[in-house]
């Protein structure tokens, strides 16, 4: 019996020549004297390896499965396998599940990565450096388009931000009054950086203005802008938040203002041919046909519409590459919706808000319609505030990453629903009053497992009792496990963003 001895990362390992010509495919069934690896004078093997790593390997030639440590990093496990040369075919199924994990947790970190990470901006460091026109640029284009982009800078100075404040307001009072104040200008920043703890460095670089300084400034300027960023995604959500409310106002009769009163509505021969065509009697029809929005809602949807007007404008125009900028879905939906607010807006201006003109031409009325309808989907554009509040970004990662087993527990659902239907509509069918059809009977499935119960279709025979109780266990069961999921899912995806944020932030603080 041939003993062999392995020096793996100053860890000794003793084992036979049989024992590892076991898997003739793998690097330790091939060594030999000849070996690189071979060390004459102590007449072992060295291996500048993973010593806790190797010992799970070597147990594979002793037990001929293969077992991974559930405490150490999968990047390194994997190097350890692909260097012993070692087939991911040996691998045990028990641990399946941690080779893996490490795969699913690289797709996370990832997507948090490019989602929360410092976006391109799409202007260059050279072309910032020779124009302050593209500086300008960039800096609205940071202020639009990522309210709270993780530039190295905002971590680093975020906590500084009012200390820098006072020293560039320090420098404008020096540059203009040294000669005034009496005391040498290399005296006054030795003292501010005592009094505010600004390192030493900083103030003699500020003397000769460094570029490490300006540095520091260029960093503070971006900060700012991040800042204020973040201010204007709060100003957008209430605005955004404002429309919704304007919106569900001008339903509200209330705040409607009447054209014919419900004595002109009777001679309908004298009015626009419209009315004519609709049903008078539901409130709803007649409202929106017979009616325009008080005075001060329609100067506050001037007012709305002009915001989101101005910040497309903004948008679109320091925006670096407009070639792609409408295959961004919410920047179309942003293009249509101005002009069809103001197409809405136009329409008023030249009717004075009268409808007569309109809705006796049938193409303006199909234009208002459509342009009404559109405007309705500016409700859209709170998906605008993923970039300023993460959680809301989070929480759709996470129904993206579990969008496939989504997709079946809906499809087992429905499923369900049509087996209880059919099955309902079989046990209620000598009932004459309840669930004439299927159709019926899946739609008082729906409603029964979500726990809605509105009450219009309920089984009325002891068969159907029974039906219904299996059918509302079933479905509050059933709806526990998609919010297990995403529950589970989006807590890890908040762990990870909470860990990368300190991360950062040691990683970019000063010390």
């Amino acid at each position: 019996m041939e003993l062999i001895i392995l020096n793996v990362g100053g860890t000794v390992f003793e084992v036979t020549n049989e024992c590892l010509k076991s898997f003739p495919e793998t690097r330790l069934a091939n060594l030999s004297s000849s070996s690189q690896e071979f060390i004459k004078e102590r007449k072992q093997y060295f291996f500048n390896r993973n010593p806790e790593v190797f010992n799970f390997i070597l147990d594979l030639y002793r037990t001929g499965s293969l077992h991974l440590p559930t405490n150490i990093c999968g990047a390194i496990i994997r190097n350890e396998l692909e260097f012993w040369g070692i087939p991911i075919g040996y691998l045990s199924e028990c641990c399946i599940k941690t080779y893996f994990k490490y795969d699913s947790d690289v797709e996370k970190i990832d997507e948090i990565n490019r989602v929360f990470g410092l976006n391109d901006t799409g202007y260059s460091e050279e072309e910032c450096r020779n124009s302050k026109w593209t500086r300008f640029k960039k800096n609205v284009w940071i202020f639009m388009d990522q309210p709270t982009s993780s530039l190295p800078a905002k971590s680093k100075l975020s906590q500084k931000s009012i200390r820098y404040q006072i020293i560039y307001l320090f420098e404008l009072i020096i540059q203009t009054n040294h000669h005034k104040l009496g005391y040498r200008r290399d005296f006054h920043w030795i003292f501010l950086s005592l009094s505010l703890h600004v390192p030493k460095p900083v103030v003699v670089h500020y003397v000769t203005n460094s570029k490490e300084y300006q540095e520091h400034k260029r960093k503070y300027v971006i900060t700012m802008l991040l800042s204020y960023s973040t201010m204007f995604g709060f100003l957008f959500m209430l605005v955004v938040s404002l429309s919704v409310i304007i919106t569900a106002m001008e339903t509200v009769p209330q705040f409607r203002q009447q054209i014919y009163t419900d004595e002109e509505l009777k001679n309908i021969s004298n009015l626009p041919q419209i009315f004519q065509h609709i049903d008078l009697e539901n409130e709803k029809i007649k409202w929106s046909v017979n009616s325009f929005l008080v005075d001060w809602i329609y100067y506050l949807e001037i007012c709305i519409f002009t915001f989101f007007t101005l910040e497309f404008i903004i948008h679109f125009a320091f925006c670096p590459d407009k070639v792609n900028f409408f295959c961004n879905f919410l920047n179309s939906l942003d293009a249509i919706l101005c002009v069809c607010m103001w197409t809405i807006l136009i329409l008023y201006h030249i009717m004075d808000k009268n409808y007569t003109f309109m809705l006796s031409n049938k193409y303006t009325g199909y234009l208002f319609m459509i342009s009404a309808f559109i405007t309705a989907l500016r409700l859209l554009k709170i998906f605008r505030l993923l970039k300023s509040f993460p959680g809301l970004h989070l929480l759709c990662m996470s129904i993206k990453s579990n969008l496939k087993d989504l997709v079946i527990l809906f499809s087992t659902f429905i499923s369900i629903c049509c087996l209880f239907g059919i099955i309902i509509f079989v046990c209620e069918f000598n009932e004459k009053t309840t669930f004439p059809n299927v159709f019926i009977g899946i739609w008082w499935a729906v409603i029964t497992m979500t726990t809605v119960g509105y009450g219009d279709n309920y089984p009325k025979s002891v068969p159907g009792y029974i039906v219904g109780m299996f059918c509302a266990i079933w479905g509050t069961v059933f709806l526990a496990m998609p919010i297990a999921l995403l529950s589970s899912s989006f807590n890890d995806c908040f762990k990870r963003y909470n860990d990368r944020k300190r991360f950062q932030a040691y990683k970019n603080s000063p010390d």
